[in-house]
C-alpha cells in the first residue's frame, strides 16, 4: 500500500480531531499492541515510508534516503543503498527484483536492483512525481505518477500511456493488481483495466461524497471485492469496483494504507491506529494503538498470519501468529 509527497503532506497535517458522527477514541500514554504484534528497533528516527516483504523472509524498508534489507523475515536489518533523495515506495517482483522510487523536489526517480540488493541502478522517467508502483510479476511491474507507466524488465526500461496523461497539477496516486491482466489505479476517480494495460475504463464513485472522489489507497483481493479509501472514509464493492459503498469514516484524516489477506479480513492504517475487520467492513476493532507521537503509514502481509507495518519516526511493527 504508497503516495509519495502526497503522504508527506498528509502526516504533517494529520490531527486527532474526530469525525462528526464518531467518538474520539482514548489518548495513548504507551502502545497498545494486539495479539500478534511487537515492534522492532531498526535503529533510526528517520520516518520509515514504507515496507515489503516478498515472503516471510525477504524484504525492503526505507527510511529517509536510506534502503535497508531483512533477510530473517524482518527481526534484523542492514542499509544496502544510500539514494541522493527520500525514498518513499517499494515494489518487489521476487527476491532478486525489486524497484524504489526516490527524488528530492521532485520524484521522477526509480532505483531498481536486480541481484537482491547486491548492486542498484536507477532510471528517471518523464514525469514529475512517481508516487506508486506495482509488480504483477517478476519482471512486468507498473507504476503511476501524471502518467501511468509499465516495465517488462523489471524497471530497465519503462513506457507510458500517454492517452492517459492528466492535465498539470493532476496525478494517479495508487494501484493494485490481482493479475497480469486486472489492475485499478486511482487518481481523481477510479481506472480498471482487463487486458494488461492496452485499455483503461473509467468507473464512477458517484455516491460517496466529495472526499472519495479523490481516492487514496486502493486494494482488490479478489477479482470482485475491492475496499478503498480517502482522506477520511473507506469504502468497499463487490462487482469489481462499478459500485461503491462506504463502509467506515475513520478517526483521523490523512493516509489510510488498506491491507486485506482474504475478501473478509483485512486491515487499514489509521492515523496511529491499526483497524482490522473480519466481516468484509461491517465492523472494524484496534488491533494496534500507538503513542500520540507516531503515525502509521504502510501496512504489509503475506498471508494471514504474517504482517508488517512501519511509520514516523523508525517504527516497525511486526504480526505473526
Amino acid at each position: 500500500m504508497k503516495l509519495l509527497f502526497f503522504l508527506l503532506f498528509s502526516f504533517s497535517i494529520m490531527s486527532c480531531s474526530k469525525p462528526n458522527d464518531q467518538v474520539t477514541p482514548p489518548q495513548e500514554s504507551n502502545d497498545s499492541l494486539g495479539t500478534g504484534w511487537k515492534k522492532i528497533p531498526i535503529g533510526t528516527s528517520e520516518n520509515v515510508l514504507d515496507i515489503f516483504f516478498i515472503n516471510n523472509s525477504m524484504s525492503y524498508l526505507v527510511a529517509g534516503n536510506f534502503i535497508y534489507r531483512s533477510t530473517d523475515g524482518g527481526n534484523n536489518w542492514q542499509k544496502v543503498y544510500r539514494s541522493r533523495g527520500i525514498i518513499v515506495n517499494i515494489a518487489m517482483g521476487d527476491e532478486n527484483n525489486a524497484i524504489f522510487n526516490a527524488g528530492g523536489g521532485g520524484s521522477n526517480l526509480i532505483i531498481l536492483t536486480r541481484d537482491g540488493g547486491v548492486s542498484f541502478d536507477s532510471v528517471s522517467l518523464t514525469d514529475n512525481y512517481i508516487f506508486d508502483a506495482f509488480f504483477v510479476s517478476s519482471t512486468v511491474a507498473y507504476a503511476v505518477g501524471e502518467k501511468i507507466w509499465k516495465t517488462t524488465n523489471a524497471g530497465v526500461n519503462w513506457t507510458s500511456y500517454s492517452s492517459l496523461n492528466y492535465s498539470p497539477g493532476q496525478y494517479y496516486q495508487s494501484l493494485h493488481f490481482i493479475n497480469e491482466q486486472t489492475g485499478w489505479v486511482t487518481g481523481n476517480g477510479l481506472l480498471k483495466t482487463s487486458n494488461g494495460g492496452n485499455t483503461w475504463e473509467n468507473l464512477p464513485l458517484a455516491g460517496l461524497g466529495q472526499s472519495l472522489r479523490y481516492p487514496g489507497s486502493v486494494f482488490f483481493p479478489d477479482a470482485s471485492t475491492g475496499y478503498i479509501s480517502s482522506t477520511d472514509s473507506l469504502a468497499k464493492t463487490i462487482d469489481g469496483g462499478n459500485t461503491w459503498n462506504k463502509i467506515f469514516k475513520t478517526y483521523h484524516s490523512g493516509l489510510h494504507d488498506l491491507h486485506f489477506v482474504s475478501p473478509q479480513s483485512g486491515y487499514a492504517g489509521d492515523g496511529r491506529y491499526i483497524m482490522k475487520t473480519i466481516n468484509g467492513g461491517q465492523t472494524w476493532t484496534k488491533d494496534v494503538a500507538l503513542k500520540r507521537e507516531n503515525n502509521l503509514m504502510e501496512l504489509h502481509f503475506t498471508n494471514a498470519s504474517h504482517g508488517w507495518a512501519c511509520g514516523t519516526l523508525g517504527l516497525v511493527l511486526k504480526y505473526e501468529q
